[in-house]
């Protein structure tokens, strides 16, 4: 008889059911605020191996580099760097097909990745798909008006178009 002191019945368990609800959302709460937690350290281990594939593969260790990458990605696949150097890494392996998905995603995570652009037209120019290529080339330029070594390629393939 916790609260015997002149409560009646119907009072008591009115109490009791409040005080059940106001435990349940604690509990809720404290839940959510460690789910929350988790996925912001989760996020921040994302970056970190990010952070990591970049430095890697800026070093020439290509390898390694795909390794934190995709690390990165097991752990938040909404970031669209790790796509993006791993379709470098690819490219640089002459691994096209690999690649391009790679390229894919990172423009669809980011559509203001003028580079990844650039590699899909290259891809695209590799496979004689020149329209795709003008394409990819132009939304790059776009995007970055300024780029000499774009504006280049996208004279080249008219030129081959033209052969």
């Amino acid at each position: 008889m916790i609260l015997s002191f002149g409560v009646d019945a119907g009072l008591k368990k009115r109490i009791l059911l409040v005080v059940i609800v106001v435990l349940f959302a604690a509990l809720i709460a404290g839940l959510f605020y460690c789910q929350y937690v988790k996925k912001k350290e989760i996020k921040e281990l994302a970056l970190a191996h990010e952070s990591i594939g970049i430095r890697l593969y800026d070093e020439g260790k290509l390898d390694a580099a795909e390794g934190a990458l995709k690390q990165a990605i097991e752990k938040d696949s909404a970031l669209w760097k790790p796509y993006f150097y791993l379709g470098s890494i690819y490219f640089e392996k002459g691994e096209w097909e690999r690649a391009r998905p790679e390229f894919e995603k990172t423009v669809e995570l980011n559509s203001q990745a003028a580079e990844a652009y650039t590699a899909l037209g290259i891809l695209a120019f590799r496979q004689k798909d020149y329209d795709k290529s003008i394409e990819y080339f132009k939304k790059s330029l776009e995007l970055n008006p300024d780029d000499k070594h774009v504006k280049g390629l996208l004279e080249s393939i008219e030129k081959v178009k033209k052969e």
